[in-house]
């Protein structure tokens, strides 16, 4: 249930070593034929599965990294229950490379789902899509995908839910049904994803504001008719522009990290 791999592996290579086991890592960020395992871990990229499945640092358990002076460290371990020690993988994990260069990771791995269904509900704006959102919130359904994402062609918006399930044939069937039963949806992909990133050739360029998931509607509205996704569950929303909602951020903190590990400045941020 764990896999060690070079950084330099694209994650869709990884994903294709893992299915011979019937075995996949829990990741879905855009592009993963292009992605190498540093990128998705250093930038913390996850995709719509970060509902069901979690983010980068719950699959990362060991790493080997080399330092600015170039030292080589190796941080975690390569078996699931590992407590060891600090654990200095959190701290690399979206470090965007600022602390140093990952050489290797260590993943814990799960089994694949036996099936899996992508259903999708459209309304002409985001707030018609708000009565369907709370029907979900408050029925037995446990979607791994939740998203709610915004288009705008031609000058007029339109808005998209998208819920995903994943487990056994049957358990997938019967959400599957009972979403039905809710609203009108109708299958669905997760194409939407590539098509929003594709507007953001440097990630770091998007937008990304974080609130208590009950606050999404009062955020999207500050957007107007811009593009977004948003993961409802999650409380996150990518958009055009700088954040919507000031995040407080430790300098401080952060200044002592990059001091401890590249006192010379070696490495760039």
């Amino acid at each position: 249930m764990t896999i060690t791999a070079e950084a330099g592996m694209t994650l869709q290579r990884l994903q294709e070593i893992l299915a011979l086991h019937k075995q996949w890592l829990p990741l879905d960020p855009a592009w993963p034929e292009s992605l190498t395992l540093a990128e998705v871990v250093m930038q913390n990229l996850s995709g719509p599965r970060r509902c069901g499945w979690g983010t980068v640092r719950d699959y990362v358990i060991g790493m080997r990294v080399m330092l600015a002076n170039g030292k080589t460290i190796h941080a975690g371990g390569k078996v699931v229950k590992n407590v060891a020690g600090y654990d200095l993988c959190k701290l690399f994990v979206g470090s965007g490379g600022k602390l140093g260069t990952l050489t290797e990771v260590t993943f814990m791995v799960r089994p694949k789902p036996a099936a899996s269904s992508v259903v999708e509900f459209r309304a002409e704006s985001w707030i018609k899509s708000v009565p369907v959102v709370k029907e979900i919130l408050a029925s037995p359904l446990v979607p791994v995908v939740f998203d709610l994402h915004q288009t705008v062609e031609a000058g007029r918006t339109s808005a998209t839910l998208t819920l995903g399930f994943e487990g056994t044939r049957a358990e997938v069937e019967w959400q599957v049904a009972l979403a039905r039963t809710l609203a009108d949806f109708q299958p669905g992909d997760l194409t939407y994803e590539a098509g929003f990133w594709a507007r953001f050739p440097d990630r770091a360029s998007c937008g990304v504001t974080s609130v208590v998931p009950g606050k999404i509607p009062e955020y999207l509205e500050k957007l107007g008719a811009a593009p977004f996704v948003a993961r409802i569950v999650n409380g996150v929303i990518y958009h055009p522009g700088d954040s919507l909602r000031p995040i407080p951020v430790d300098l401080d903190l952060s200044r002592r990290a990059k001091a401890a590990f590249d006192p010379r400045g070696v490495l760039a941020g």
